[in-house]
C-alpha cells in the first residue's frame, strides 16, 4: 500500500486537526493506528505509518490551586 506514506497520513491528520479540532484528529489517529496495525499483522504492510507521527496536541493542564482559608470555609458551608 504505497499510498499510505508517513507524510500523507500526517497531512490528513493535520488537516483534520485544523478543520475540525484536536479531539477529532486524535480519534482518527487512534482508528488509523489500529487499522494499520491489523494490516501489518496480516502482512498487507511492512510498517505502521501512523506510529511515526508526532502527537497532535499538547495537554494543557491548569496548575492545582490551593484554597485559602476563606475559600475553604465557603467550600465546607456548601457541602453542609
Amino acid at each position: 500500500m504505497i499510498e499510505a506514506t508517513i507524510p500523507r497520513v500526517n497531512k490528513v491528520l493535520v488537516e483534520i486537526k485544523e478543520e475540525v479540532g484536536v479531539a477529532s484528529a486524535k480519534t482518527c489517529k487512534s482508528i488509523l493506528t489500529g487499522t494499520f496495525a491489523l494490516a501489518v499483522r496480516y502482512g498487507a504492510l511492512t510498517q505502521n505509518p501512523v506510529r511515526e507521527i508526532e502527537p497532535l496536541g499538547k495537554r494543557r493542564r491548569t496548575p492545582a490551586k490551593a484554597l485559602d482559608a476563606d475559600d475553604r470555609q465557603q467550600w465546607f458551608e456548601l457541602l453542609r
